[in-house]
């Protein structure tokens, strides 16, 4: 067992995610294929939990003008 087994992530909206939308600018895309970093973390046993929220292509710093709102940490 490794340090990833049965651990919840939260994958940045930059990453790939197999069926899963990337960005409201690719809308009309669905990935047909994990990016390299997450399918190494579901093959060590990782759960997704969800993607997190980030300015379009993580061009901006403040996070307060995204497409799908300002993040909002809890």
């Amino acid at each position: 067992m490794n340090s990833w087994h049965n651990r919840y992530k939260q994958i940045k909206d930059f990453w790939t995610v197999k069926k899963i939308i990337v960005t409201k600018f690719f809308s009309g895309y669905i990935p047909p294929y994990n990016a390299t970093v997450v399918q190494k973390l579901l093959d060590q046993g990782a759960l997704l939990m969800g993607k997190t929220n980030l300015d379009e292509f993580a061009m901006r710093s403040g996070n307060a003008e995204g497409v799908f709102g300002p993040v909002k940490n809890p």
